[in-house]
């Protein structure tokens, strides 16, 4: 797979993603992100294009917050009719992961530097962990965040991989 996004040694992080970094590496917290600005998140249904409806109605979420950044970011409002691909592989011996972000060719170039998004910080006692998904939890109830920042294309994660779609 080709990388869409050149990865930099010195990459320059934006204020709003290095806060969502130092918050991720306190671990008490999940990220969600959306399109959405609003105050309140209510359980939804999730549906993965090829498989359908995912789980029960609720509001994921991620101890990545790269994971929400990708999200709040590659949406319908910003990216339309586009599939994307996230998710992640554990290493089952040490229970480290990676990270996995693919776009179809050209959907980066066509987002403008404006694209923006928020992400939603909660507290990861309010959630439950999502067994085989290694960075996803889930509440089933409506959740008030205890913070959220908005993000822009500038702030997607560095490793986007080209997929076919």
């Amino acid at each position: 797979m080709e990388h869409l996004k050149e990865s930099s040694k010195e990459e320059i992080i934006s204020s709003e993603k290095g806060e969502l970094l130092g918050l991720e590496k306190q671990g008490n917290f999940v990220f969600h992100g959306t399109a959405a600005d609003i105050d309140i998140l209510e359980p939804r249904q999730a549906v993965d294009t090829i498989k359908g409806p995912d789980r029960d109605p609720a509001i994921f979420a991620s101890s990545s917050a790269e994971f929400a950044i990708f999200h709040a970011i590659i949406n319908g409002k910003n990216v339309h009719d586009a599939i994307s691909e996230s998710g992640a592989d554990q290493n089952k011996k040490d229970g480290s992961y990676k990270l996995k972000f693919g776009l179809p060719k050209g959907i980066l170039d066509q987002l403008p530097d404006s694209a923006c998004g928020w992400v939603y910080v909660f507290n990861k006692k309010d959630f439950k962990e999502i067994p085989d998904r290694y960075v996803e939890f889930e509440s089933n109830i409506a959740v008030t965040p205890i913070k959220k920042i908005q993000v822009f294309k500038r702030d997607l994660p560095s490793d986007i991989e080209e997929i076919k779609g």
